[in-house]
């Protein structure tokens, strides 16, 4: 349901900041390395200005001052797909925001099943100038997809052995799902 640049932005703060109703305040970032509270941030968040909450942290002199030397602050979302017009316009917006206000350091990483990236590009064209690279996985080969299958199977059978109950898993559900799967990486998940 996230389908505008609000609930895009609030679904990204949710996962950054804590709330404090008691002091009025909205804190973002990685606590002992780049942390930022505001009450402004917090009123705007309150009143559903989600977008501008959160471009209110990123441009703040002292949360830039922060992170300042520390590398990237990456906002990573998966199942990009699921939204991926609204990702796009939020995408364009802080990017550009940043680059605006030289802020060099942020970044997004944005996983999900094909084509999102298209569809993100066709919401908004612009956000290919932000796009340095896309990484597409390839389906595994048979014998990649049994070893990892047969190394997580493993894991789950050793997990079984302290409760009294262990399991064993049949090879042949091995080489069906990597039959079903064909190899690739979101269906052998």
């Amino acid at each position: 349901d996230i389908d505008d640049i609000e609930k895009a932005a609030r679904i990204v703060l949710e996962e950054l900041v804590t709330i404090d109703a008691k002091t009025k305040k909205l804190t973002f970032g990685i606590p002992k390395l780049a942390q930022y509270s505001s009450t402004e941030a917090y009123s705007l968040f309150q009143d559903g200005r989600h977008l501008a909450a959160l471009n209110h942290i990123l441009e703040d002199k002292a949360f830039r001052a922060a992170l300042s030397g520390k590398g990237y602050f990456i906002i990573a979302i998966d199942e990009a797909e699921k939204c991926a017009p609204a990702l796009a316009r939020l995408f364009r917006q802080v990017t550009t925001k940043a680059q605006l206000n030289g802020i060099g350091n942020i970044r997004f990483v944005f996983a999900g099943v094909s084509p999102f990236v298209d569809v993100m590009i066709k919401e908004d064209p612009g956000v290919m100038r932000f796009i340095y690279e896309t990484i597409e996985l390839k389906p595994f080969l048979p014998e990649e997809s049994r070893e990892l299958l047969d190394t997580k199977f493993s894991a789950v059978v050793a997990s079984t052995i302290d409760t009294g109950n262990p399991i064993n898993v049949d090879p042949a559900v091995v080489d069906r799902i990597v039959q079903l799967s064909g190899g690739h990486p979101h269906l052998l998940q």
